[in-house]
């Protein structure tokens, strides 16, 4: 919650300048790197690598914007096109491998509420024809 509050008020604070509004978005960034890498916030490793893969690629993207903002006047389109190309392609398999983890993050999930429902009590009772209490 604080890390959306903090990015909301660097989008909207700097609005007239964007180089430093993508400064600080990545240092804001970095931070949030930091604090994932410290205390480790989920349950399985799997949610935890991709939340760092998804910061990595937030800096870089945020890196090209500034660099494309410092280059702008003297660079032609299809020169910036060459240069973000390879990037282009690695954040659109990113992308696709986000959707899959999404899929595999609600099978999980889905599995784990089955699991803990299995236990109560209410399942037991009515459900578990071999329970007996």
């Amino acid at each position: 919650m604080i890390y959306q509050l903090i990015l909301g008020i660097w989008l909207v604070g700097l609005y007239s300048s964007p180089n430093a509004q993508l400064i600080m978005l990545i240092l804001t960034n970095i931070c949030h790197l930091a604090y994932t890498l410290k205390v480790r916030p989920y349950l399985n490793n799997i949610n935890l690598i991709f939340n760092i893969l998804s910061t990595l690629c937030i800096i870089a993207f945020e890196s090209y914007f500034i660099y494309f903002f410092n280059n702008g006047s003297k660079m032609f389109a299809n020169q910036k096109y060459n240069i973000a190309y390879p990037f282009l392609i690695v954040v659109d398999i990113f992308c696709v491998l986000m959707v899959l983890w999404g899929f595999w993050r609600f099978i999980w999930e889905i599995n784990l509420y089955v699991k803990n429902f299995k236990g109560t009590l209410l399942y037991l009772e009515f459900a578990d024809h071999d329970y007996v209490g």
